[in-house]
């Protein structure tokens, strides 16, 4: 029944770039997720920032009854520490 994937950040500095997503595990593993969604590039700020992972768009074949990878993040290198911060991962 989740209507979407919520979650607040912020960057230490500014300007860092984050990837936000859930459903990473693809239909040849055995136990796959169902269904999976991002938000890629995301350019944090200094201040808290409320993000919003819509599910209210998915296919007919997706559905959220095994969701393996419930939130992930990840960053490109640019050969210098990221530091971001999370707070308030839920689904609603």
């Amino acid at each position: 029944g989740a209507k979407r994937l919520v979650f607040h950040a912020r960057g230490e500095s500014g300007g860092e770039e984050v990837s936000f997503s859930f459903g990473l595990i693809g239909p040849e593993k055995k136990y796959f997720d169902t269904a999976k969604r991002s938000l890629n590039k995301v350019k944090l700020t200094k201040d808290w920032q409320r993000f919003e992972i819509k599910l209210d768009d998915l296919k007919s074949s997706e559905n959220l009854t095994r969701i393996k990878t419930g939130f992930v993040w990840t960053v490109a290198g640019s050969g210098q520490p990221i530091v971001f911060y999370l707070d308030d991962v839920r689904w609603e």
